[in-house]
């Protein structure tokens, strides 16, 4: 096989929490509204939340948006840069965070039985619907 012409997924959700090291203070809110400021010229589909962010595009454009936040924080004199990504894609559709929540929303509220494929998919989507939705409401406190 030729590892070197294997393409990368189409389309991915991409959580990420990008942690600053090293700045003068202890809270990081302004670098963290300058990446939401990039993230938002990017283009690209977004929810932020109380502990990162949440990218939705093509594999390529995601990871690039997330190397130009590094950057862009290396530029302002951030010396270190840790983050936490973790990615998902399929195959079989294309599903954004939002039909995610929705899903469990769903579910909810028609009180359907759920298969354990179901319930394992709810599970996930329950966490993505609780940073994306209620904890969105803390961001402020959280970054503060």
């Amino acid at each position: 096989m030729d590892y070197k012409s294997l393409r990368t997924p189409e389309h991915c959700l991409a959580d990420f929490c990008l942690i600053p090291i090293g700045t003068a203070s202890a809270s990081v809110s302004s670098q963290i509204a300058e990446v939401q400021r990039l993230i938002e010229a990017s283009g690209v589909k977004y929810t932020m939340h109380s502990a990162g962010t949440t990218l939705e595009g093509s594999w390529d454009r995601v990871h690039e948006v997330i190397g130009q936040a590094h950057t862009l924080l290396h530029e302002q004199g951030v010396v270190r840069i840790q983050t936490d990504i973790r990615v998902g894609s399929r195959t079989d559709k294309e599903q954004t965070a939002e039909d995610k929540v929705n899903k469990v929303k769903e579910l909810l509220a028609t009180g359907k039985e759920q298969t354990d494929v179901d319930k394992a998919t709810a599970v996930y989507a329950a966490a993505e619907a609780y940073k994306a939705g209620e904890a969105f409401d803390n961001l402020k406190a959280g970054w503060a």
